[in-house]
């Protein structure tokens, strides 16, 4: 059986850049749990942990971690301190030509927030790892009897022979194909292209797997795996 090993990449830089700032916030507020922001930093540390076990929960308590240190509230009136700030680590604020309240408050846009969503929203193809995705029939072409619509939670990225965007996903019930029960499937665009997260109607290979623990990641012989239906994803 084929242990597999954990790969990061560039999809780990996000989860990284989240688990220092929060580390540097964390001490710098010298522990306070009276300051809200301390709680930011724990989510923070929760969506690191997340990322390696459910990649859907990690984004969303990614993307409200930087979402709530996008906007800081500053006061005009006692010596300029800031009434909302939940900044991670550091900040670089800009301060509109406006107040709130009369000419109490000043409202000011994070900069480095801005820059940890396009961060967030660029992020490579192999994020897929750990996202669930949908299958639907193509034009009723299926001479493997296998009954769409489908689930399944991508696991690893695989090569089969010299094609290196193929993914293994593990299907939320098994399926009947040509007789026997599957709960894996390998599947890649038929255009070659990586799957782009949130496309509807990606045309992809759809190959049952009877057998995962054949399978290698770094090279698998794509003769082996012949049986391939085509189907919409998700």
């Amino acid at each position: 059986m084929n242990v597999r090993k954990k790969k990061t990449g560039k999809a780990a830089i996000l989860p990284a850049v989240v688990f220092c700032l929060s580390i540097l916030s964390m001490f710098s507020r010298s522990l306070r749990f009276s300051e809200p922001a301390i709680y930011v930093s724990l989510a923070g540390l929760l969506s690191v942990c997340l990322y390696f076990f459910n990649r859907g929960l990690s984004d969303i308590f990614i993307t409200l971690w930087i979402l709530v240190q996008l906007v800081i509230v500053k006061s005009t009136v006692e010596n300029n301190s800031a009434a909302l700030d939940m900044v991670q680590g550091f900040g670089l604020p800009v301060y509109l030509p406006l107040t709130m309240g009369g000419d109490g408050y000043q409202l000011g846009i994070n900069l480095v927030a801005i820059v940890l969503l396009v961060l967030l929203v660029a992020r490579p193809p192999e994020d897929l790892i750990g996202h669930n995705l949908h299958f639907a029939p193509y034009r009723g072409e299926n001479n493997l009897g296998i009954r769409f619509p489908l689930k399944g939670k991508v696991e690893r990225k695989l090569c089969l022979s010299d094609e290196k965007d193929w993914l293994l996903v593990n299907l939320k019930e098994p399926v009947k194909c040509k007789g026997k029960q599957v709960s894996y499937a390998l599947i890649c665009r038929n255009d070659k292209q990586p799957l782009i997260r949130h496309q509807t109607n990606q045309l992809v290979f759809f190959k049952p797997v009877e057998d995962v623990n054949v399978l290698n990641d770094n090279w698998n012989d794509k003769n082996n795996f012949k049986d391939e239906v085509w189907a919409l994803c998700r």
